[in-house]
């Protein structure tokens, strides 16, 4: 996973969408489950909360966006912070590669393919 031109802002933005897009196939599998902790400690994370503590507050805000309306007001605000068409490509590539993890579920594409028309890059 390439992170090195994010900044924290961003790197908070790519746990959000990694963790959202774990759930969008409503089955949590212990490949994606450790391929997720992975990248998770391979952040250059410099917040003041750590990187886990982030996770599974991660999870609670995912969760709370329930209606089809609130997850895709959800999706637009987290791809927003990401710039520049490089730091874009790098968030997707993280979450193809995590998704690809336990092999794409239907629900996952369909999930890559709103997240690639939020980034600007469908």
């Amino acid at each position: 996973m390439k992170t090195d031109r994010m900044n924290q802002t961003q790197l908070e933005a790519l746990v959000d969408l990694l963790v959202f897009a774990t759930m969008t196939d409503k089955s949590f599998s212990d490949l994606e489950t450790e391929s997720l902790e992975t990248d998770l400690l391979a952040l250059p994370w410099t917040s003041g909360i750590s990187v886990s503590s982030y996770k599974n507050a991660s999870y609670a805000r995912a969760r709370a966006a329930s209606s089809d309306t609130a997850k895709a007001n959800y999706l637009k605000q987290r791809c927003a912070v990401f710039d520049g068409a490089q730091v874009k490509q790098d968030a997707l590539a993280a979450i193809k590669e995590l998704l690809a993890s336990d092999a794409v579920a239907a629900s996952e594409d369909s999930f890559l393919e709103r997240l690639k028309l939020e980034l600007g890059l469908a």
